[in-house]
């Protein structure tokens, strides 16, 4: 791992993205790309680091020449502590779930989708109050939350775009953030105030305040039901009309919401100059951190007053639904149900048995008839014989193609489970179906799709000259498809994907052996710059390496 000259500390509330464009400020983007290689990422493929990046070998290998482990830089740089501050509130299967030490397990991918932005928060005032304290301006944790409209310290709007040009300033790609400046590109000064505040900002504020406090929780014990309680305490809200009433507060509290056309979600925009929303979901089964931050804001508590109520809001336990034991099939429980029908109506007692419990009345008749006919001082009809049944039953299953499920009352099924319960089941495992996948056409062709890239992946590795970056576009013509449908293809097919991957991983050392036989071939004996100038790679000691390989191969080869 390269040694980095100096390794800025993380300002107060710090984003990782930010953190990073400082490192790359103070040392140059020469060594930032270097690192890059280093850590596996190449020089091309800078991850998107503003958001949440998922664990692999590279992230670790990045983090650790910054003097941090994974965990350490969600919690400290990241906004993660917010969700996880309502992470045991939230729905099962929308719960995150951070990586083990294999870094297998993790739900990362489910924060905050529905919340994304194109750009980053900033306030004015920050600005200002960063550079008198620290010399320059950095990004703010708790301005990137989801619900963070205006700033917790200074109650200014938060800003994405110039008032001037309207452009985002500090836009979110697949490149390193750029710095915050204190003027935009245009000239206009980015400091310049939102104005006295009104009654709307002020909630908000509060309400940013209380999602700044969860980025420090540590411990987040409480469910949902301690949280509805709260509310409906607070709030004097019945439980008929939870929702309804919810609604109604938060648009008392915060201004009139529009709803989406699924229902599913409503939103508002307070501040007409920039283009944020606080978007929240509306039914209980999708709510999260945001939605709970919304409410408990809007109900006038704070994140400790919260923390305080949610130790003493009691929730009623809902008593677990007790399931009937399961009636035993035994003679002496056919007998008892029989004299129960037996003594409500003599007459119809067997015909009730065998309706409302068959395999009682089935034993009965296999194992007790005399005390049956006793009991109804009737003779009864003849039981099919074992033959008959199972001539019966086959022609059902196999021929008439019935399911085990439709014929499970039926006398023959009830007397084979009786008495030919070995017969019955290896008939019935001979006629389990197989696991057959049905595959759709559209399947069919993205599976051709997927197929012919692959060939037309080494048919480019073949063709090429210097090699190329592979992409989505490059393989569609040698496959003869749509990009689009290359794109959908690769997507849809990790195998083709991770082979792409790497190739192109590979491409530095597959240009230096391309200008290594080159040089050689026109009847030079090139040193590693030679090698590396006429490849078109910049001299760093991973790609000087990769040129003195290539040499050497040559020599070999000559040899």
């Amino acid at each position: 791992m390269l040694r980095i000259p100096y390794v800025p500390t993380a300002y107060p509330d710090e984003t990782f993205g930010s953190l990073l464009t400082r490192l790359v400020l103070y040392n140059g983007t020469g060594l930032w790309r270097s690192l890059l290689e280093d850590s596996g990422y190449g020089r091309r493929t800078i991850s998107p680091f503003y958001s949440m990046p998922v664990r692999d070998t590279r992230i670790d290998s990045l983090l650790s020449a910054l003097g941090y482990s994974y965990q350490d830089m969600l919690r400290q740089l990241t906004s993660l502590p917010f969700w996880l501050a309502f992470n045991n509130a939230t729905p099962l299967r929308h719960r995150i779930a951070l990586p083990s030490d294999d870094g297998t397990g993790t739900r990362l991918f489910l924060v905050g989708k529905a919340y994304a932005s194109v750009g980053a928060r900033f306030c004015p005032a920050c600005l200002v109050d960063d550079f008198d304290a620290f010399g320059e301006p950095y990004l703010h944790r708790h301005h990137q939350l989801p619900v963070a409209l205006v700033c917790a310290k200074h109650g200014e709007w938060l800003r994405m775009t110039c008032k001037a040009c309207g452009i985002t300033v500090l836009p979110f790609n697949k490149t390193l953030l750029r710095s915050p400046a204190l003027r935009c590109d245009c000239g206009k000064d980015l400091t310049t105030g939102s104005g006295p505040p009104c009654m709307r900002r002020q909630r908000l504020q509060r309400l940013s305040q209380f999602a700044e406090s969860t980025l420090s929780c540590t411990s987040a014990p409480w469910t949902h039901s301690q949280i509805r309680t709260i509310l409906q305490t607070k709030n004097n809200f019945k439980k008929s009309n939870f929702l309804s009433a919810s609604l109604k507060l938060l648009e008392r509290t915060y201004g009139p919401m529009e709803r989406s056309p699924s229902g599913l979600e409503i939103s508002f925009k307070p501040n007409a100059a920039e283009d944020i929303h606080l978007r929240l979901k509306v039914p209980a089964s999708l709510q999260r951190a945001p939605e709970f931050c919304a409410l408990l804001s809007a109900t006038g508590l704070s994140f400790e007053e919260f923390r305080t109520a949610a130790k003493s809001a009691l929730v009623t336990p809902i008593s677990a639904r007790v399931r009937p034991a399961p009636r035993p099939t035994t003679l002496a429980q056919a007998r008892f149900e029989f004299n129960y029908f037996y003594e409500k109506s003599p007459g119809s007692a067997a015909s009730k048995l065998q309706q409302k419990a068959p395999e009682l009345y089935w034993l009965l008749r296999l194992k007790d008839s005399s005390w049956l006919e006793q009991r109804i001082q009737r003779s009864l009809w003849t039981i099919p014989s074992i033959e008959q049944d199972r001539a019966r039953l086959w022609r059902a299953l196999k021929v008439e193609h019935l399911s085990y499920h439709n014929m499970r009352r039926a006398g023959p099924l009830v007397r084979a489970t009786i008495r030919d319960a070995i017969w019955l089941r290896d008939k019935l495992m001979r006629l389990q179906p197989k696991n057959v996948v049905d595959i759709s056409a559209a399947d069919i062709a993205q599976r051709n799709r997927a197929i012919a890239l692959s060939r037309a992946l080494f048919s480019v590795l073949r063709a090429e000259q210097k090699p190329l970056r592979i992409h989505a576009g490059l393989l569609s013509r040698f496959a003869k498809i749509s990009m689009t449908q290359a794109q959908i293809a690769i997507a849809n097919c990790p195998p083709l994907r991770h082979l792409i991957d790497a190739v192109n991983a590979g491409k530095n050392r597959r240009t230096a052996m391309w200008a290594a036989r080159t040089l050689a071939d026109a009847g030079h004996h090139p040193s590693a710059s030679e090698v590396l100038l006429k490849a078109g790679l910049n001299t760093t000691k991973v790609n000087r390496d990769l040129a003195l390989e290539a040499i050497a191969s040559r020599i070999a080869l000559r040899n």
